[in-house]
């Protein structure tokens, strides 16, 4: 055994020696023997040699085979522990197996001119996605069935030590010992909440579905964008994406790399991103795209060709995953309509209140705007509608978490407010939120977040970051039972900005709220005005109120302020809605 363990080293002579090493060596194993070890298998290793040997033997079809048999052997090992990872142990396992999807992503990517490269290479995307990018642990499942408060009490405690300044960078070697103890009781305690949901939810299986399953749930007017970003290896900050109808094969184009979509030139954006893909979907005007890590760059809705704007023909229906299309269509036939929804609004915070000090601090302005925004939308729904209003002072992290655990069946939950994305800068020393824009907590989702009452004091390091202080991490949200949530409006500049890592998606606001359970967003990723936005959301729940399904009314919203406004983008081309 030893010595087969030294072949990938040396210089294999037959192809055959390679895959019966492999094959002797063959033992299933688990996540924990993986997250133990602190590597794969030795038997993927050797597969993996097998596919090289063939590569290098002119025989791509045959390395996509056993490509293939080890994509399926990932599967296979994480199945049954996928849906109760821990987010660091997720993080864990993609920086193990991301030089294997990596890859065999590149392997593909070069050799897609071949049949069958480019389905695998899109089954290959859909399966990271599920692994790494998705939010695994949802014991939000088992909250919903049951009445059960233990669940809520242990995250309670979970979340309490995380956001305890002891469980930040330690300063002293005093202070690095409960730094280390408190790394331990919330690694215990996580342990023990998965452990006790493990026991009450079934295992939620892995289902990566093959394009042709996809396009076999498509109209004859509906199209597939998955756009994802390339492995390094292949080119710098770059992105690509699968397009295919219902009756044509998945086709790759080569987008724009990063530098050029940051400088969102109209005539760059037309002619080497929508001319591509018209090629492609043909006459489909409904285009079902999965853009996680571009948003931040790129709208559809912002696309044209002089006076022309794409929004005008084509219908935009963003997701996180196109593997979820089946679904989601599926879910639209059993839409059972509700008489009477419930609305939680949020807006107007009085950023510098505190119960004991109202002096005047720097950081997070008033936005009168946001109150007329929702008065004008209450004017509206107050007729139809339940109203439920946090205004001012009352605007409060504590009324928005106290939502957690409630009946949101069919609730809409709409925030207009501030939100703020930090980068990570390991220098940093501080446990303060924000030092100057960047931050020195390593958690991507304590990166993002929004302001409410009373944020300023932690924004300007006058007091730790805790819980119910003003500032919502996304962190936080994610730790919330918002299940059965039908929206979430976050109607404030940048709210769906976050750290993007290369297999593990976007870590944002609408990651948290998909963790929370809730079930579609409105988001923007670039600064808005304040009357056009008010504009905007009023269309939009005007045709919604109106019986339009949320996901149209939105479109038509977004048509008229393009009527109004039609060389100027920025006022209503920044908001998407996500399903």
């Amino acid at each position: 055994m030893e010595n087969a363990c030294l072949l990938p080293s040396l210089s294999l002579s037959t192809l055959g020696e390679c895959l019966r090493i492999a094959k002797s060596m063959y033992y299933p194993v688990s996540v924990k023997d993986i997250l133990y070890e602190q590597k794969m298998p030795e038997y993927f290793s050797m597969y993996r040699e097998a596919a090289r040997t063939c590569v290098n033997s002119q025989e791509p079809l045959y390395a996509l085979k056993i490509y293939r048999l080890i994509e399926r052997l990932i599967k296979r090992t994480i199945d049954d522990d996928c849906s109760f990872l821990l987010p660091s142990e997720q993080h864990e396992l993609c920086e193990i197996m991301k030089p294997y999807f990596e890859e065999m992503q590149i392997f593909a990517y070069e050799n897609h001119n071949l049949e069958g490269m480019i389905p695998f290479l899109y089954e290959n995307i859909l399966l990271m996605k599920e692994l790494f990018a998705k939010p695994s642990f949802q014991y939000h499942r088992y909250l919903t069935d049951t009445d059960s408060k233990s669940i809520l009490k242990m995250q309670s405690l979970i979340d309490s030590i995380a956001l305890d300044r002891n469980s930040f960078r330690a300063q002293s070697p005093e202070s690095r010992t409960k730094w280390l103890q408190n790394q331990v009781i919330r690694r215990e305690q996580e342990r023990a909440l998965i452990n006790y949901v493990k026991k009450n939810v079934p295992s939620h299986f892995l289902e990566i579905k093959p394009w042709n399953e996809i396009a076999a749930s498509l109209n004859s007017n509906e199209a597939v964008i998955e756009i994802f970003s390339l492995p390094y290896d292949v080119v710098n900050n770059g992105y690509a994406a699968i397009v295919f109808t219902k009756n044509k094969s998945p086709h790759l184009i080569t987008l724009p790399p990063e530098i050029v979509l940051m400088t969102k030139k109209n005539e760059t954006l037309y002619d080497k991103i929508w001319i591509p893909i018209k090629e492609v979907i043909g006459e489909c005007t409904h285009l079902y795209i999965s853009s996680e890590e571009t948003l931040k760059y790129l709208s559809f809705a912002s696309i044209h060709n002089e006076d022309e704007y794409i929004i005008d023909n084509y219908n935009f229906h963003y997701l996180f995953s196109s593997n979820d299309i089946p679904h989601i269509k599926s879910e639209r036939t059993h839409i059972t309509s509700v008489s009477q929804k419930d609305i939680f609004f949020f807006g107007g915070a009085r950023f510098n209140y505190t119960p004991s000090s109202q002096t005047a601090i720097q950081g997070f302005q008033y936005l009168q705007g946001t109150v007329d925004e929702i008065e004008s939308i209450e004017k509206l729904l107050s007729s139809q509608w339940n109203i439920h209003k946090y205004m001012g002072k009352d605007a409060t992290e504590t009324a928005f978490r106290n939502l957690s655990g409630q009946p949101l069946n069919s609730a809409v939950i709409h925030i207009s407010t501030h939100g703020f994305h930090i980068l990570y800068n390991p220098k940093i020393q501080s446990d303060v939120l924000q030092l100057d824009g960047f931050s020195g907590h390593k958690n991507h989702l304590l990166h993002t977040g929004l302001a409410f009452s009373g944020a300023n004091s932690v924004w300007n390091g006058l007091q730790p970051l805790g819980t119910n202080d003003g500032i919502l991490t996304a962190y936080e949200i994610a730790s919330m039972n918002l299940s059965g949530t039908e929206l979430v409006v976050l109607s404030g500049c940048g709210t769906g900005k976050g750290d993007v890592r290369y297999g593990e998606g976007s870590f944002s606001l609408q990651r948290a709220f998909r963790q929370a359970g809730v079930k579609s967003l409105i988001i923007s990723f670039q600064n808005i005005p304040d009357k056009e936005t008010k504009e905007l959301m009023v269309d939009f729940y005007h045709y919604w109120q109106e019986g339009i399904n949320k996901q149209n009314a939105f479109i038509m919203a977004q048509r008229n302020m393009k009527n109004k406004y039609p060389n100027e983008p920025n006022k209503w081309a920044s908001f998407i809605f996500i399903e």
